[in-house]
């Protein structure tokens, strides 16, 4: 699903271990932008793959994790208890973005000159690096989600007679009015930063956020000096501006404050409706990174279907056992173990099928808890103890087998039918064995106990 992404970058010096563990020290600017844009070309070259690729079937499970979302090695491990594959944002491609496409327009405003964040790079490609046997074994995929939520490459002139309010529909105006926040900001000597100033009042920088969604929005007030037409006919306008160190007047103030909480709003939907969007063209439950967005997509629906419910109650779920399990382990025992794994999913199913009953929030949790400890200790220990008694259960036709097979390395002139009845009884009770194992649903946790590391158990 993502194995064009990787093609390049095992070929690539963004991933080498020890460039990452430097933060690509070694690295000068004009490289690392060269081998991102390469990157970036490689990625947009084969889109159409990629796309394609990240359809799933009806039958199987998948998440989606939305655009904002920061992905835990933990998180895409409790998921691949449940799901059959999760869809990521590609944090490398949102990283080759190119920086200061008008960098005289930035000066002015007094914001720093963009460059590559290098530990934000590291971090990326450790995290990618490291969920290669996720993406090797089919569940863990990558797209180039970041491009449909990227500005334009040139700064468009917008106008509204009513302040953009008609960018949000009237439905939701409530919702958002009650959940948004503006503050001013103050912008560091010599363009270095940002920083949160104090209670709004009037400035010429501003942020917008809402409720506990993850990004914000960052507007500036310049004045205008002069407007002049240069060619009509081609629509061609010089705009004079200037950023005065003292504040607008403060009706202006305000109405530039009520715009630009309409145009963040106007924006959090398209990216909200994106992720909407690809989620269901990948047959994928969105898993959003914020109460927030859960708030506002709560508010077109009535009601939510028991397997949303189930999926949903599935990502909360924290079964400690699975830390402690390699990704190249765990990819391969659920493929070893596929008819385990079914097995496990079905029950685990079924119990979050009674606990989404549960309408009070503490003690659905406590449902939670309750069910991590009963499938990571008393059904991993249960299911000790029914192999125990299989294996003993089962004794005699594996000793027998075992016995007779050793009776025919010695005496060779046995009958080739006496070899085969053995051979075909021993066969017949490691297969009841295995058989009988595989229909215990914890028998997919055990097998993941079986693979922690000493340390962890």
């Amino acid at each position: 699903m993502s194995r064009v992404l990787y093609d390049f970058l095992s070929e690539s010096f963004l991933f080498r271990d020890d460039y990452i563990s430097a933060q690509y020290g070694n690295i000068s600017e004009a490289q690392l932008e060269s081998e991102l844009r390469k990157y970036r070309e490689h990625a947009l070259s084969r889109l159409d793959e990629l796309r394609s690729n990240l359809t799933t079937s009806p039958s199987r499970l998948s998440v989606y994790f939305d655009s904002t979302a920061s992905v835990s090695t933990s998180v895409l491990k409790q998921s691949a208890l449940y799901y059959d594959r999760a869809i990521m944002d590609d944090p490398i491609f949102r990283e080759s973005r190119p920086h200061d496409p008008m960098p005289e327009f930035r000066q002015m405003v007094g914001h720093p000159r963009k460059t590559v964040d290098r530990a934000a790079l590291a971090q990326s490609a450790h995290f990618m690096k490291e969920v290669t046997p996720m993406v090797a074994g089919g569940f863990a995929g990558f797209a180039p989600i970041s491009l449909t939520h990227e500005p334009p490459k040139m700064v468009p002139l917008l106008a509204s007679g009513n302040f953009f309010e008609e960018r949000v529909p009237p439905e939701l105006r409530a919702f958002f009015d009650e959940r948004t926040s503006a503050f001013s900001v103050e912008v560091l000597p010599g363009g270095k930063g940002y920083v949160r100033h104090g209670p709004l009042a009037p400035c010429r920088h501003i942020g917008v956020k809402f409720g506990d969604y993850p990004s914000q929005w960052g507007y500036f007030l310049p004045q205008l000096e002069s407007t002049r037409i240069i060619d009509e006919e081609r629509r061609i306008v010089e705009f004079v501006q200037s950023m005065p160190d003292t504040p607008p007047d403060e009706t202006v103030f305000l109405n530039w404050v009520r715009q630009s909480k309409n145009l963040a709003a106007a924006d959090l939907l398209n990216h909200v409706a994106t992720d909407v969007n690809n989620a269901a063209a990948t047959r994928s439950y969105l898993c959003a990174n914020s109460a927030f967005v859960a708030d506002l997509l709560a508010l077109e629906r009535t009601s939510s279907t028991p397997e949303e419910d189930i999926a949903r109650l599935a990502l909360r779920l924290e079964l400690p056992i699975v830390d402690g399990v390699s990704m190249a382990d765990l990819m391969c025992i659920r493929s070893n173990e596929g008819e385990s794994f079914e097995i496990f999913r079905t029950e685990l199913a079924a119990k979050l099928r009674d606990i989404r009953h549960v309408a009070d929030p503490a003690a659905q949790e406590a449902k939670l808890r309750d069910l991590e400890h009963d499938f990571s200790v008393t059904q991993v220990e249960r299911l000790s103890q029914q192999l125990v008694r299989l294996k003993r259960d089962l004794w005699p036709s594996l000793a027998l087998g075992a016995v007779s097979m050793t009776a025919i390395l010695i005496e060779p002139q046995i009958k080739i039918l006496g070899l085969a009845g053995v051979a075909i009884s021993a066969t017949a009770a490691g297969v009841k064995y295995l058989n009988s194992a595989r229909q215990i649903p914890a028998l997919f946790l055990w097998k993941l106990k079986k693979n922690l590391r000493p340390k962890d158990r």
